[in-house]
């Protein structure tokens, strides 16, 4: 097993964290302690089991069973697997694959599947948050890899649902990640997001000068609002006669748009 591969899988599977803010750019993501009357890891094994119980009828509760692959605590994680392949078999070999073995085809093969994949959030943003750090890091071996399993991630957790809270907050942390290739990866997912508009004034500041300024110049119409407007417009038309020829035309370009 490549190093890369061992570390991630270690990452995943010895607990996660809840969203916060982190150095890498990236928000710590992961399962949450469990809420409500099961205090205890016996209790959340159980609770688990009794959507198992359901079978079918308990596919209302995938995305819990995939929360609950993220405790910190084995007996947990083993009931909830074992639940999920009583509910939902398909779904169960892709929390399989992407809780156990790292699995980034099976991530993309999720983003594929867009809104039938949702219960595998979760999940998916538990792979994304344990290869951000590394991503994160140029300078680090492996940190190409790391780069790869994270973008597929994103890239996935936006195609399946572009409304969610913590896919919104990965997508723009990123914008202000130290790996210049992760900051052109993120603004090139902010057009289907919800929170798009939060973007803004880092998009301007990449308008202004970035190696993404062409991209950026071209995003802002879809960006602004009647208030923002007048700023965005009055930074296009500053770089009508830029000494770079792709973005005085990226510039004529979104200043039609603005019309």
């Amino acid at each position: 097993m490549r190093p890369i591969r061992l570390a991630l899988l270690m990452a995943i599977l010895t607990g996660c964290v809840t969203l916060a803010a982190a150095d890498d750019g990236f928000p710590k993501v992961g399962a949450k302690k469990p809420a409500g009357k099961a205090k205890s890891s016996a209790e959340r094994a159980a609770a688990c089991k009794a959507v198992g119980d359901l079978g079918e009828d308990g596919k209302g509760k995938r995305k819990e069973l995939c929360e609950a692959m993220l405790d910190p605590q084995e007996i947990v994680r083993v009931a909830a697997m074992d639940a999920m392949k009583r509910v939902d078999l398909d779904m169960h070999k892709m929390c399989v694959e992407i809780c156990i073995d790292a699995n980034m085809g099976t991530v993309q093969k999720a983003g594929r599947q867009e809104g039938g994949a949702k219960p595998l959030i979760p999940l998916i943003l538990n792979m994304a948050n344990a290869a951000a750090p590394l991503a994160s890091n140029t300078a680090a071996t492996g940190s190409t890899e790391a780069r790869a399993i994270l973008t597929a991630c994103v890239q996935s957790l936006v195609a399946i649902d572009p409304n969610n809270d913590a896919v919104n907050k990965a997508v723009l942390a990123m914008l202000a990640n130290p790996a210049p290739a992760l900051r052109s990866f993120a603004l090139s997912q902010l057009p289907g997001l919800r929170d798009k508009a939060l973007a803004l004034p880092t998009v301007m500041l990449f308008a202004a000068d970035s190696p993404d300024q062409v991209a950026a110049i071209r995003m802002l119409p879809g960006l602004v609002d009647d208030k923002t407007r007048p700023a965005a417009v009055k930074l296009v038309e500053s770089l009508r006669y830029h000494k770079t020829p792709a973005v005085r035309d990226a510039a004529a370009e979104t200043l039609k748009k603005f019309e």
